[in-house]
């Protein structure tokens, strides 16, 4: 790989629903909070209610994944914008609400 390659990979998870979920018409602002909720509990070690002023923040999994800081002033352009944008896009099921029943699955993506 070389130095200016861009590693890019796209991973199918499946969900199986334990209650009947009303799934709206795009589901990808549902599922990605979700997914920060369900990645915040595994990783957070301190179990603060906030991320603002953790010790962990620089090896924190979740903060680097779903709420990373912007760089420090004057060291990078992104500067003045509270936060560094997601390294991930969720791609949700095929549009359409629809109710999803306790027991079935679903499918959607991760790039």
């Amino acid at each position: 790989m070389s130095d200016n390659a861009l590693p890019i990979a796209r991973y199918r998870l499946t969900a199986r629903v334990q209650q009947p979920l009303s799934l709206p018409d795009y589901a990808g602002s549902l599922l990605r909070g979700q997914f920060g909720a369900a990645l915040r509990h595994v990783a957070c070690m301190t179990r603060q209610p906030t991320c603002p002023g953790c010790p962990l923040i620089p090896t924190c999994p979740y903060t680097r994944i779903f709420e990373a800081p912007p760089p420090p002033k004057g060291s990078h352009a992104l500067q003045d914008f509270s936060q560094i944008p997601n390294p991930y896009i969720i791609e949700p099921p095929t549009p359409g609400a629809r109710v999803v029943n306790a027991g079935e699955r679903f499918d959607f993506h991760i790039v």
